[in-house]
Formats: C-alpha cells, sequence, structure tokens
C-alpha cells in the first residue's frame, strides 16, 4: 500500500533472475544465526588469499575483551 513498497516490487520484478539469485546467496551467506556461522565456515575453507570482513572481527575481538578475566600480578 505505499508507493516506496510499490516502488521495490517493481525493482525486484526487473532484476535478472542470476542477479536475484547472487542477492539469494548473499542473505544466506550474511544470516546472523548461529553467529555468522554460514560466514565463518565459508571463510575458514576459502584458499588464500582472502580479506575478512572487519567489522564481524572487531566484534569478536571485543567479545574476547568483554569475556575474558583480567588478571592482575599480586591477585
Amino acid at each position: 500500500s505505499h508507493p516506496q513498497i510499490s516502488r521495490l516490487r517493481a525493482t525486484w520484478e526487473v532484476l535478472s533472475k542470476p542477479a536475484q539469485k547472487n542477492f539469494q546467496r548473499l542473505l544466506e551467506l550474511w544470516d546472523v544465526s548461529g553467529n555468522y556461522r554460514v560466514y565463518r565456515e565459508t571463510l575458514r575453507e576459502t584458499v588464500p588469499p582472502c580479506v575478512p570482513y572487519m567489522g564481524l572481527l572487531g566484534k569478536d575481538l571485543w567479545a574476547i575483551e568483554e569475556n575474558s578475566k583480567t588478571v592482575l600480578e599480586g591477585d
């Protein structure tokens, strides 16, 4: 019912089938379920050279830092 949605439907209708298939593959690759499981498996199986998505790497480093116990000398 919104004009923006109507325009989007029209865009999908003119988009080629291969482009729609590529978009679907990207959606599957970047699915957030399982902490980006599909992306991580794909990256693990990729033969270098390969540049990982740095945003996810930063998220992982932050999680490690926040969830790791801090050890101080004398404790």
